[in-house]
């Protein structure tokens, strides 16, 4: 048997035999901890987790009722992919991997973290199309993928989310039309879209927006800077 094989099944000998005040941590919940930890080159973090204590002690990982809630680890060095069975973390409401290395196309499996409310991979290198399904996380309010190289249409399904306060797509790939169902976001505080390459014209269904949205930026893109003008007096206030 290979060491690295050894070093990992020690490893997931730890995580299930953890407890803190009685408290231990799903057996699912454990092996999609592994497979980040494993698929970021986990040992070269600037901190890394001490697979001595108990999961809960782990930086940036929150538990509550033996399931992880929470995965916040920014400017941290991960490199690497997101691992298909982080879908497995049911009970996940922040995923914050902000700032740090990773790369690849966002897996479909991160869309069945329906409790998800905070979604933030900005500054990474993350590749590929937004998937349609990101319309499954219904309970998000933040989804922030800016500073990556996203390419495609924005899905029309993001106009989905209904509980969306936050959408930040700037510094990416992304082209084509900005699609009229964003005008659905009627919770939406602040939407940019800086930096990429989109064409066309504000669609009209964003006059819906006009109640609640403090930030808005288009800059840099394809459209003609006579109608961005004319939105920023709509949108930005004195």
């Amino acid at each position: 048997m290979h060491i690295k094989n050894i070093g990992l099944i020690l490893l997931i000998s730890l995580l299930f035999s953890f407890s803190l005040k009685g408290q231990s941590i799903l057996k699912s919940d454990s092996l999609a901890l592994i497979a980040l930890y494993e698929s970021t080159s986990g040992p070269t973090w600037r901190n890394s987790w001490d697979t001595n204590l108990p999961v809960s002690l782990w930086n940036g990982v929150i538990i509550n009722n033996d399931r992880v809630i929470e995965i916040s680890i920014t400017a941290n060095e991960l490199q690497g992919v997101l691992p298909d069975n982080l879908g497995d973390l049911s009970e996940l409401e922040v995923l914050n991997l902000s700032s740090n290395r990773m790369y690849g196309s966002l897996p479909y499996s991160l869309f069945r973290l329906k409790k998800l409310t905070v979604l933030q991979l900005s500054g990474n290198s993350f590749s590929g199309n937004i998937p349609a399904e990101i319309s499954n996380l219904t309970n998000l309010k933040v989804l922030s993928l800016s500073g990556n190289q996203l390419n495609g249409n924005i899905p029309p399904q993001i106009g989905n989310l209904s509980n969306l306060e936050i959408l930040t797509l700037d510094n990416n790939q992304l082209f084509g039309f900005i699609p009229p169902e964003l005008g659905n976001l009627q919770r939406i505080r602040i939407l940019t879209a800086s930096n990429n390459q989109l064409e066309g014209t504000v669609p009209d269904s964003f006059l819906k927006l006009r109640g609640n949205l403090r930030g808005f930026s288009l800059e840099n893109n394809l459209i003609e800077p006579s109608v961005l003008e004319k939105w920023y007096r709509i949108f930005i206030r004195p």
